[in-house]
């Protein structure tokens, strides 16, 4: 595990009510081929914001949750009930010290 793994996020639009991939908008990848694990966080709290879904089931807001990087297809983001921002942040780690983004 000498080299760390990478990741990248992307912007993105999702409308009031809308629900899309989290895979869709990450890119995490590991030079060395070691299984990576994700942590992800939904950073706004709020009845009214959107919200992060593992296999139909939802994940508590304003705290992380962790997945294998293999598990991105059944992580899905619906969108908040009135149009604002979203702020979500991951994490990416091979078993050894994560790399944060935002």
């Amino acid at each position: 595990n000498d080299l760390k793994p990478t990741a990248t996020g992307y912007p993105g639009t999702i409308l009031s009510g809308e629900s899309v991939k989290f895979q869709d908008y990450i890119q995490a990848n590991d030079p060395e081929n070691n299984l990576l694990k994700m942590r992800i966080i939904d950073r706004i709290n709020n009845v009214n914001s959107g919200y992060f879904s593992v296999n139909g089931v939802a994940q508590t807001q304003g705290q992380w949750f962790e997945i294998d990087v293999n598990q991105l297809s059944q992580v899905d983001y619906y969108g908040a009930k009135n149009a604002q921002a979203e702020y979500v942040a991951f994490q990416v780690f091979d078993g050894t010290s994560p790399v944060l983004f935002v």
